[in-house]
């Protein structure tokens, strides 16, 4: 699901960095999927195009390029303000980010266990 080296590649090859970006991604992901689905129910473009950019931006950066794509998809639909098939997609990425988060998780405790 991760492309280790895209992901190094945006911290410009700094470990440490990349932990710290994975934390913060961890913590802002939960409201920007929270927000999407928000945004989906009250049929909010703005918010749909804010949180989805976010949220892909985020994804790319950590290597989560397919994830990345999805996000990317339901940004380019709310900056068309069309909702159709944004359900679908937010149920797309709610699968897929569990198992983003694992692979995650075993990386910052791979790092932590090498200090």
């Amino acid at each position: 699901m991760i492309d280790w080296s895209a992901a190094l590649d945006s911290t410009g090859g700094d470990e440490a960095l990349l932990v710290d970006v994975i934390e913060a991604f961890q913590e802002e992901a939960p409201r920007l999927m929270e927000n999407i689905r928000q945004a989906i129910a009250a049929g909010d473009t703005v918010l749909l195009h804010r949180a989805s950019h976010t949220l892909k931006t985020n994804l790319l950066s950590l290597g989560a390029a397919d994830s990345g794509q999805t996000a990317f998809t339901i940004e380019k639909l709310a900056r068309n303000q069309q909702l159709e098939g944004t359900d679908r997609l937010c149920h797309t990425l709610e699968t897929a980010l569990p198992g983003i988060y694992d692979e995650l998780n075993q990386y910052v405790r791979q790092r932590r266990g090498a200090r």
